[in-house]
């Protein structure tokens, strides 16, 4: 793990550890600039199609991916069962981080035969993924990435909702809105 990210344990909670799971949140380590890399995201990549008829993973009845899954385009970054640390960044309204892929090209040490022509391994280049900061990072802040809710999903009607039931009504309109906003 790079230097500028670290791995905290969640200790802000009234619940004995014993009733509760351990629960982790991702911290910069260090300031970092916009569009820095914070850490690698190590996971299982699928083709999202197949992440998504996966009646196990449930994602036609909640809308989102499970916890520790990033859905891009075409592919699945599943790191429940192979994740690193950067798995541990959570999911929250107001990200500053996101997921890139990442293009490995030096090349690896000479093992099991591989041969060099002109200092490159004859295998190609890897693509790998990565956390990413998308504003400036102070020390020790979370690393917060978007949420990935499904397009059909409620919580994009919520702001439509709000306001069509409290039309009118201002100071309630105004609280039920930064309400709402919290969760979106």
């Amino acid at each position: 793990m790079p230097p500028n990210a670290f791995l905290r344990h969640g200790e802000n909670s009234t619940t004995p550890d014993f009733l509760r799971p351990p629960t982790y949140t991702l911290h910069t380590r260090s300031p970092a600039p916009n569009a820095s890399l914070l850490t690698p995201y190590t996971s299982e990549i699928t083709p999202s199609s197949t992440y998504l008829s996966d009646p196990l993973n449930a994602y036609p009845s909640t809308g989102l991916p499970k916890p520790y899954v990033r859905l891009l385009p075409e592919l699945a970054l599943d790191a429940r069962r192979a994740g690193n640390d950067g798995r541990w960044a959570r999911k929250g309204c107001h990200p500053n981080a996101v997921v890139r892929p990442v293009i490995c090209t030096d090349p690896p040490p000479v093992a099991n035969g591989d041969q060099h022509v002109n200092g490159q391994v004859d295998k190609a280049d890897e693509v790998g993924f990565a956390l990413f900061a998308t504003r400036e990072l102070k020390v020790g802040e979370e690393i917060v990435l978007g949420w990935e809710w499904d397009d059909g999903h409620v919580v994009h009607q919520l702001h439509s909702v709000i306001d069509a039931r409290y039309e009118g009504k201002q100071v309630a309109h105004r609280y039920v809105r930064s309400f709402a906003s919290f969760y979106i």
